[in-house]
């Protein structure tokens, strides 16, 4: 038999929903409603609202696409795009930008909110909010005032920013010393007053200009790519938006997912043409479509074709130009777990961190147009000037930056001793460590690094280098073994389709802290299942603040477990201690607790250990387009 039932939610949205529907034909025509509740049910017919400020839930028209323009422009995603009806997704992006801002997420445009997305003629300019909203940002830094500050300094003309990520790290620090070097002014790496307000004048508040549209090869095949589109010819687009700066996840792997269609987007409005997230003529033509199609190709030939499909790739990226990037490290005499398997997770990664330490480039994990270049040309190796690769670690304790595992440091997501006499010695200094020395390096652990080197003047990045160690007297011991999964085979897939999911394994976050899961991307609503048999071992709610949501956890007699976040609601009949057997409904999917859009956030933790990268076995059972539910019994 299968199961249809709905979220318990829902069914009580409907309840309602009929019962308002019966009054209504009982009563007649209702004209006591509440002033809120009459703008949210506006319904389709009426005049379209012509004013941003208010706009709320239910609302149509030209002003609410308005809006979503603003949202997308400033790198809030919208799922469905700026389709000019204000619904839940909609709300969900303005909360997040709203929280991101650092304003009462209501979901409604207030007067403050469209003034911040710049919608309103008496707004301030960008150029008249630098100081107040960019001063102090500095290395370790993380979120949109970070993308922002980077997209100004990229404007304002300097090199080598490493693109809006939002992570002010290594080169963005170098970039703003740049910047205040080339403007007279003290050069610290950290954004000042004066800092601010020079780029506020360098940017002039403005968008770029739009470039002039060149006609697009006739027959072209970018023209009519849409969301759900696969090929080659995705693929092009694909590669043309990383040529173009932008970084997204998934890469160039010819799958025209919710992701591309973002970075569409924001390709679209950078060159001032309608954000549609769709390829016309003219975006084939901004693109540029009579040659992009050659750089889809992983295996151009010579220094200009290697270069073009390899610059730009970074971790959390997949695909054949992946592939092409490991095939060219180890033709380096490089060596990493996985080998060319066309994925950039932390192993590819520190890969080309020792790749740019043997020729003197900046270390940073990213293949910059320099790095690109000396790939290119492959001339041999020179000696390495640093520890770089630390091939013997995966998953949870895998490095994640300079020093790590190989020097005899703890990194993020290890446990263990080290990590506990990390904690100690921080507690021992008078940092205060949540959670105390409990053998965890969580967020909590990395923000408490962070705090102590930024009291002691060293250089703020969460992470345990030489002299952070050397300054809290740590001596180097050996890394814990990684995590193995060695006998964790996922019996039935997560989610039930359509849906799409990328290696962002390890990727930045708030707080310190990096993604330890996989997000599989699938509309409301849909069934969550149980991956293998096994016992509901802890079950999440939502409550204000929380990151999880509501979630799951699933764990197995060996103490392996499945954590399972942001879903809608937790099946009838799931609880604490319920057995459940592979590809049972367990949840459904969401928006619960730190989620911008509808996804399962997914982690594996064999025998109860660090989590490992759940990509590698999510892809192995893909079932992303299977959307009949296993049998229910």
């Amino acid at each position: 038999m299968i199961v249809t039932s709905v979220p318990r939610r829902s069914r009580r949205q409907s309840l309602a929903t009929a019962v308002a529907a019966a009054t209504v034909l009982a009563l007649g025509p209702v004209t006591f409603l509440t002033p809120s509740i009459a703008t949210a049910e506006r319904p389709s017919s009426e005049a379209p609202a012509t004013s941003v400020t208010g706009l709320r839930l239910g609302e149509r028209g030209p002003a609410v696409e308005q809006v979503q323009r603003a949202l997308i422009a400033a790198g809030v995603p919208v799922v469905g795009g700026a389709d000019g009806y204000f619904g839940q997704m909609t709300v969900a992006a303005l909360r997040k930008y709203q929280t991101d801002q650092g304003l009462e997420a209501t979901g409604v445009v207030d007067e403050t909110t469209a003034a911040r997305l710049g919608l309103l003629e008496s707004a301030p300019r960008v150029t008249e909010s630098w100081t107040r909203d960019f001063n102090g940002l500095e290395l370790g830094k993380v979120g949109p005032r970070v993308r922002a500050l980077q997209e100004a300094l990229e404007a304002a003309g300097v090199p080598n920013v490493g693109g809006a990520d939002g992570v002010f790290g290594a080169m963005t620090a170098a970039a703003v010393s740049s910047f205040q070097q080339s403007n007279g002014l003290e050069v610290t790496g950290r954004v000042d007053a004066a800092t601010a307000t020079a780029l506020g004048g360098a940017g002039n508040g403005s968008a770029p200009a739009a470039a002039p549209a060149q006609p697009a090869a006739a027959g072209s095949p970018l023209i009519g790519l849409t969301m759900g589109s696969r090929g080659p010819a995705v693929a092009t687009v694909q590669q043309a938006l990383l040529d173009a700066g932008l970084r997204f996840a998934g890469g160039a792997d010819g799958i025209f997912g919710m992701a591309t269609s973002n970075a569409l987007r924001q390709f679209q409005h950078s060159k001032g043409l309608p954000v549609t997230g769709e390829i016309d003529a003219a975006t084939a033509a901004a693109l540029g479509a009579p040659t992009a199609i050659a750089a889809a190709s992983p295996a151009s030939s010579g220094a200009s074709g290697a270069t073009r499909s390899l610059a730009g790739l970074a971790a959390g990226t997949v695909g054949n130009n992946v592939r092409a990037l490991q095939q060219a490290l180890l033709a380096a005499g490089i060596s990493f777990p996985g080998g060319d398997d066309g994925i950039f997770g932390p192993a590819t990664a520190n890969a080309v961190k020792e790749f740019q330490a043997s020729r003197d480039l900046p270390v940073s994990g990213r293949v910059d147009q320099q790095t690109a270049d000396a790939l290119a040309a492959q001339a041999p190796p020179a000696p390495a000037t640093s520890s770089g690769s630390n091939s013997g670690s995966s998953g949870g304790s895998g490095s994640t930056s300079g020093g790590g595992s190989s020097t005899g440091y703890p990194t993020f997501g290890e446990r263990g001793d080290r990590v506990r006499a990390l904690q100690q010695a921080l507690l021992q200094a008078g940092i205060e460590v949540p959670g105390g020395a409990d053998g965890i390096f969580g967020a909590q652990t990395a923000g408490a690094i962070m705090n102590y080197q930024r009291r002691e003047g060293l250089t703020v990045t969460g992470v345990v280098d030489a002299t952070t160690a050397s300054r809290l007297g740590l001596v180097a011991a050996t890394p814990p073994p990684p995590p193995s999964t060695e006998g964790i085979v996922l019996e039935v897939f997560p989610v039930q389709g359509v849906c799409h999911f990328a290696d962002t394994w390890h990727a930045p976050r708030g707080g310190g802290r990096v993604h330890e899961g996989v997000d599989i991307i699938a509309p409301e609503g849909k069934y969550i299942y149980a991956v293998t048999s096994g016992t509901i071992s802890h079950v999440y709610h939502d409550r204000p603040g929380s990151l999880t949501g509501n979630g799951l956890r699933l764990t197995l007699p060996d103490g392996t477990y499945y954590f399972y976040a942001h879903l809608q609601a937790v099946a009838d009949g799931i609880e604490v201690g319920t057995r459940v057997r592979a590809g049972q409904i367990i949840g459904y999917n969401g928006t619960t607790g730190n989620a911008g859009i509808p996804h399962l956030h997914f982690e594996v933790h064999p025998k109860g250990g660090a989590a490992v990268n759940p990509y590698p076995l999510v892809r192995a059972i893909d079932g992303c387009g299977r959307t009949d539910p296993p049998p229910q019994r």
